[in-house]
Parts: structure tokens; C-alpha cells; sequence
């Protein structure tokens, strides 16, 4: 029976997994159905989304698969520490086409190996899917060589096939045990530096509603997607039953977001009248959103958006 040993260099080190860089996968469709379909996806270290609009030729029915997922981590990912316990969660929004079209899930795995567990959301619901992971130390070959590059995936599949997953790539740094032989410790992130946790704007990331009294304004919703100080906004809403899409980009200092808004899909008497600016803040416990938005006009309103539970 083979013996797999360690060498006694890897036994005096220690180390940590650094984030060193970033891969992404759209999914498209089938050869077949291309020239019946337009497509889109993007992905951020904390959501993503996908919309695949197919008309068939046939019936000339016209099927969307979209959604947006936010995902929530309670550390930082720039650095993983060995035996770190790492806590996620996703938050699907399910915007495909009602009844007909397909069910929507997210993931999280290390490599292949997935560690959360969660809802399959039908079209026009939003789910979510949580779990922990334990950091490991790297693997090693048959050889006795250290494998020392790890994958974290977070993914959005829909049960059609249609997926977007982003891979988060890490490597081993190590760090060598001085000779005289004082017990090892593991290295701590840097906290000092601009970025870190001290600094950190607060988190927006995830899906938002809003409720309202006016019988001509319904589903009112929106997803924040965050990457570091910058935001991406999708929202959605419903105005005397016609639905109005817009998307905010702008960047964020503390708890306080500052976007450009513009109306994607206006309601047809407002033109890109509507466009304009939107100022929101973060309450300190993270459920609320409170500000004020300008349009091209001049005008301006109140804005207020509680986070969806």
C-alpha cells in the first residue's frame, strides 16, 4: 500500500487563499434556436442576472427566462483562512415569463462540491438558497504536491438549461514557521488598508419592495447588485397595469447610494422624461432605504424601500 507523505517544507507553513481573480460563464442557446432569441448576462462578485427572450417560429408565442440573484456573505472574500466557517446566501428574483415560463435556483460551491440548500422559485416569485462553508486547506496530488488553486461558484441556474456563473479563483499563499519553532499562526487580513472591513461601504446589495396607496402603482420592486463602493440597479414596477422597467448605476460612500436612473422600459406618456437622479440611505440596521429622486424635469419625490424578507 502506497504511502502519501507530506514534505517537511509544506509542514512548517501556513497560509491563506487570496482572491486572484475572476471568471464568468454565459450560458447561450441552442445552435437551433439563436436566430429566434436575443440574450444577455452579466455577473458582479455579489449578483448577477440573465434575460433570454425565444419566439417560436410556429406559434410565434415569445417565452422570457430572466432573473436576478444577489448573494450575502458575512466576511470579506478578498481572503479565506484556513478553517474559517463561511457563511452565504442567494436571493433568486425570478422575472421569467408567468406560468409558462421556467423555474429558477442558485448555488454556491467550492470547487464541485456545493454547500447550500435552498428553494426552486417559479416564474415571478423570488426564493433563496443559504448555507456554510468550512475553508479548507489545499488538497494535495498523488505526488505529494499541494493543489493550489480553488474555485468559489456562485451560480443561477434555470430549469431550462439556461445558467450564469461567475468563479471567484483563489490562491495559496503560505507563509513559512520561524525556526525556533514557535507555535504557527495564521496570517489575518489587513485591516488597515483602504477597503477593508473599517472602510467598507455598507451593504445595499439584495432585493428591495416598496409599498404604496396608489391603486395605479403595484409590484413595485427593485435588486441591488453591489460590487465593493459600485451598484447596479434593476427595478420594476407596474403602472396602470403596464409594466415599467428601469436600471440605476452609480457608486456608494458609506450608507448613502448615489445613482443615475434611467427608465428602460418608460411607460409611453413619460418618454425619458422620467430619467433623473436617485439619492438613497441606508438605515443602520440594514432593512431600509429612504431618499429622494429628480427627474429631468426638476421634479422631485420621496423614496422609501424596505428589504424583502
Amino acid at each position: 500500500m502506497a504511502l502519501v507523505t507530506i514534505s517537511a517544507a509544506s509542514a512548517q507553513e501556513v497560509g491563506q487563499w487570496v482572491l486572484g481573480g475572476r471568471e464568468e460563464q454565459i450560458s447561450e442557446p441552442p445552435d437551433n434556436a439563436r436566430p429566434h432569441c436575443r440574450w444577455s448576462g452579466e455577473t458582479r462578485d455579489q449578483g448577477a442576472r440573465y434575460s433570454m427572450s425565444c419566439t417560436s417560429p410556429v406559434s410565434q408565442q415569445t417565452v422570457v427566462t430572466s432573473g436576478h440573484v444577489a448573494w450575502h456573505f458575512d466576511a470579506r472574500l478578498d481572503r479565506l483562512l484556513p478553517g474559517q466557517l463561511l457563511e452565504g446566501k442567494g436571493v433568486v428574483d425570478n422575472t421569467s415569463t408567468a406560468s409558462i415560463g421556467p423555474s429558477a435556483s442558485c448555488t454556491l460551491a467550492w470547487n464541485t462540491a456545493g454547500f447550500t440548500r435552498g428553494e426552486v422559485v417559479i416564474a415571478g416569485k423570488a426564493g433563496s438558497c443559504s448555507g456554510k462553508l468550512t475553508v479548507p486547506r489545499p488538497g494535495m496530488r498523488s505526488d505529494g504536491s499541494l493543489i493550489t488553486q480553488n474555485r468559489l461558484y456562485q451560480i443561477m441556474e434555470f430549469s431550462n438549461g439556461a445558467k450564469v456563473t461567475r468563479a471567484l479563483v483563489y490562491d495559496w499563499r503560505t507563509t513559512p514557521v520561524t525556526p525556533q519553532g514557535s507555535a504557527p499562526t495564521e496570517p489575518k487580513p489587513d485591516t488597515s488598508s483602504p477597503g477593508s472591513d473599517a472602510v467598507a461601504p455598507a451593504d445595499f446589495s439584495g432585493r428591495w419592495v416598496v409599498g404604496t396607496e396608489d391603486p395605479a402603482l403595484t409590484e413595485v420592486t427593485c435588486v441591488i447588485h453591489q460590487d465593493g463602493n459600485r451598484v447596479y440597479v434593476e427595478g420594476r414596477m407596474v403602472y396602470n397595469r403596464t409594466e415599467v422597467l428601469w436600471e440605476a448605476r452609480g457608486t456608494i460612500r458609506g450608507r448613502e447610494m448615489d445613482t443615475d436612473l434611467v427608465y428602460t422600459k418608460p411607460y409611453p406618456a413619460w418618454g425619458n422624461a422620467g430619467d433623473g437622479k436617485w439619492v438613497m440611505t441606508l438605515s443602520e440596521d440594514g432593512q431600509t432605504l429612504r431618499g429622494w429622486y429628480r427627474n429631468r424635469l426638476g421634479q422631485t419625490g420621496e423614496s422609501h424601500y424596505v428589504r424583502s424578507r
